[in-house]
């Protein structure tokens, strides 16, 4: 889906949003370029995305970046990214779309970057506010949009008082989120159901909370 604005126009930019396909990516993705590059002239590419962690939700938020060319690394050096990452599909699996498409806008001589945040495993059920804000604050400096963000900040501000009053509440959930934020968690194969289990328990809690 192409999803467009007067903003998007002052700014020269597209933005494009919609979900993967499960065959056909090269198609996809050429679809994509040339789609835009008719519309609009294309110069760079950004992608999108989340890295779910165990960690707490008032940890800070890493910004990471992938890039196709040390040109474009060195284009976006004076943001806040962590630039120093070499990802590698691992062996046996199949690359994601992200790094795909990184290689194919390469081949169009384009220069892309794949972005993405660290968020907790958590805020897939209750949202996670900051981790937007982070995003947008990039390409808010990137091209000088000048998007306001106290409504984000608002947000942010009254999704921390929910889970605060979420620990409040449950024992259980206080020292849940102390444990994360001392990385002391299960590991290995018990970690993923003891995971889902919090996540599901503290969104029951939070949107108790929002309903009084």
């Amino acid at each position: 889906m192409l999803l467009e604005d007067s903003s998007c126009r002052k700014f020269n930019i597209l933005v494009f949003r919609g979900d993967p396909p499960q065959r056909e990516w090269y198609r996809f993705l050429n679809g994509i370029i040339e789609g835009a590059d008719a519309y609009r002239k294309v110069e760079e590419l950004y992608t999108i995305g989340g890295m779910v962690i165990a960690v707490a939700h008032t940890m800070p938020h890493h910004f990471f970046a992938v890039f196709n060319s040390p040109a474009m690394k060195k284009r976006v050096s004076r943001y806040h990214l962590e630039r120093g990452i070499d990802y590698q599909t691992p062996s046996g699996q199949r690359p994601t779309l992200n790094s795909f498409l990184l290689w194919v806008v390469k081949r169009r001589n384009l220069s892309g970057v794949n972005v993405w945040v660290a968020m907790s495993f958590y805020s897939l059920a209750v949202g996670d506010a900051l981790a937007q804000r982070v995003v947008l604050e990039f390409f808010n400096q990137r091209f000088k949009l000048g998007i306001d963000l106290s409504d984000l900040d608002e947000e942010i501000k009254g999704q921390s008082e929910k889970i605060t009053h979420a620990r409040i509440r449950s024992p259980e959930i206080d020292e849940y989120l102390i444990n994360l934020r001392g990385h002391r968690v299960y590991q290995g194969n018990k970690m993923l159901p003891w995971l889902r289990r919090w996540r599901s328990y503290l969104k029951r809690a939070i949107d108790f909370c929002s309903a009084e």
